[in-house]
């Protein structure tokens, strides 16, 4: 069975690389997004971010992401990173956001 996440802000940039290198590795995922799915993802949750409650994220997912921010490594680099932290299985049933300073 396929590991289930969620991708906060999977429309932008980073969101984008990091559901499609999901997506590649097999992942179950879900974009969430303000607006039309424009990603891989094979669901789709459209909402803002701001008004995501308990029963919209993490029911189900093993992890779910926020992909909103800058990083200081490349987008590409950035998204085989998260996607190998996912796999790893280090962080069941947890959020993970990467914020810049």
């Amino acid at each position: 069975m396929a590991k289930k996440i969620a991708v906060v802000a999977a429309n932008g940039r980073v969101g984008q690389l990091v559901v499609k290198e999901a997506v590649e590795r097999g992942l179950d995922v879900t974009a969430i997004v303000r607006e039309e799915n424009k990603t891989e993802a094979q669901n789709a949750l459209v909402k803002d971010a701001l008004d995501l409650t308990a029963e919209n994220t993490l029911a189900g997912e093993e992890l779910t992401l926020n992909a909103a921010g800058e990083s200081t490594v490349s987008y590409a680099d950035y998204a085989i990173a998260i996607v190998d932290l996912i796999e790893s299985g280090e962080h069941v049933c947890e959020r993970v956001s990467v914020v810049s300073k």
